[in-house]
């Protein structure tokens, strides 16, 4: 199963509408970039107006500031044309917008128990990768490294490393069973009340929500894709 997909001529993104019969509500799951044309998060928006609750996510600290620098700055190559997902509003949408994340103080308390090499050097390497991307990168340098399926078998000489996995259990594991444990909540709270929730979460995130939705008897009733970056 294809979450982004990168190919020749672009990036899109796979919007996938999950319904259980036996339960009242249904999840759409919207898996996000930092960065893309204006129009694929107009699209999104478009999409989300559909729904009653949305599940957001987002982490303000320093830390988090210096890791997301690295879009910041090439987003500022007008060239280049892409803009940050921050730039998607959620504020004129009518449904009950809940934050599903972890919380600021928590991330960071996790975030200073990594190793002190890597706690140090990647807030540092994520801004000047930014640099190098505003000068020398391209819609397709940018493009082509997004692809992403259900599956972790590109990522497995990776994950042999300690430090790497260290870095993933707080950036992204961690967070994936506190947003299970939201969604959880919700199903429970939910079973006599029919409602859509958008699932807005970076598309590494959707992994976990995926595999754990088909544990719960959901099945895909929907997919669509999702234009992120035309070449």
């Amino acid at each position: 199963m294809q979450i982004i997909e990168s190919t020749v001529f672009g990036v899109r993104s796979a919007i996938f509408r999950f319904e259980n019969a036996e339960r009242s509500s249904s999840f759409t799951l919207f898996p996000m970039v930092h960065v893309a044309d204006r129009s694929f998060y107009d699209e999104v928006l478009k999409r989300l107006a559909s729904c009653d609750v949305i599940l957001t996510e987002g982490v303000r600290t320093k830390t988090g500031t210096l890791l997301t620098a690295s879009y910041r700055y090439f987003t500022k190559n007008q060239k280049l044309g892409l803009v940050l997902q921050s730039t998607m509003s959620l504020d004129n949408l009518t449904a009950d917008i809940r934050h599903a994340d972890v919380a600021s103080g928590d991330f960071s308390k996790k975030w200073a128990e990594l190793p002190f090499l890597p706690r140090f050097l990647i807030p540092i390497i994520a801004p000047v990768y930014g640099l190098y991307l505003r000068y020398f990168g391209t819609r397709e340098s940018i493009g082509k490294s997004m692809g992403l399926d259900l599956h972790d078998h590109n990522d497995a000489i990776l994950d042999d490393n300690e430090i790497v996995e260290k870095m993933e259990e707080v950036i992204l594991d961690w967070r994936d069973k506190h947003l299970i444990g939201i969604i959880n909540g919700h199903i429970q709270q939910t079973e006599d009340d029919k409602k859509s929730v958008g699932i807005v979460f970076g598309a590494r995130h959707m992994r976990a929500v995926i595999h754990h939705l088909h544990k719960q008897n959901y099945k895909v009733t929907r997919s669509d894709w999702a234009s992120v970056i035309r070449y």
